[in-house]
């Protein structure tokens, strides 16, 4: 899907269709539901927003179940693994430390469910706050640390300047990077050993 869209955008002024990604904030995540009560007046359902919410109130758990399948095909039991979350503020642009609404938190509690152990960074979201939610907080540098797997939650400015493909090489090869807003190119990660890299919207592949 993500390369179809990148396709359709190319050279076109007029095309700007969005990537697969995420929902949440205090916003966007109720405004479907407002719309949907609200047209019950005129005995109206509007499917379409309807099915929209469903399938975006499932993704956190959609992708948990990704992460999870992966860890296994790593020959990682979920129970042992350390894997960084990093973005835990519902969007990076403009950048906020709110996390109301952010789909890091039940994507989160559904891996710990898994007794996944669970660090935690955000570049604006206060240290407190990741660690009051159940996570290590830290910094890049110590979540990539031997770590199984990187979740990148939101599109940060701050990632593209980190040079992710060098923290990669931190981790604990095998292991997997799944970049939820495709920041990256999975050609940028061909110098890290043994990491398997998925944006949302494509299988985990190597480089």
């Amino acid at each position: 899907a993500a390369e179809m869209i990148r396709a359709a955008n190319v050279d076109y002024p007029r095309s700007n269709i969005a990537q697969p990604g995420f929902v949440g904030g205090p916003c966007l995540e109720k405004d479907a539901l407002i719309l949907i009560d609200s047209l019950k007046k005129i005995d109206f359902k509007p499917r379409v927003i309807e099915e929209a919410r469903k399938i975006n109130q499932a993704l956190p758990d959609h992708v948990a179940t990704r992460i999870i399948d992966e860890l296994r095909g790593l020959r990682r039991s979920p129970a042992r693994a350390k894997v960084l979350i990093t973005g835990f503020a519902f969007k990076g642009r403009p950048a906020t430390e709110d996390i109301r609404g952010s789909a890091a938190v039940p994507l989160m509690r559904r891996l710990q469910s898994s007794r996944v152990e669970i660090w935690g960074h955000d570049f604006v979201t206060p240290e407190k706050v990741i660690a009051d939610l159940g996570a290590h907080a830290c910094t890049l540098e110590e979540g990539f640390e031997n770590a199984d797997g990187v979740i990148i939650m939101n599109n940060h400015p701050g990632y593209r300047a980190a040079n992710i493909p060098a923290l990669a090489r931190r981790l604990r090869a095998p292991a997997f990077l799944f970049d939820s807003w495709g920041l990256f190119a999975i050609q940028e990660f061909r110098e890290v050993p043994g990491l398997r890299y998925a944006p949302l919207g494509a299988p985990f592949a190597s480089p």
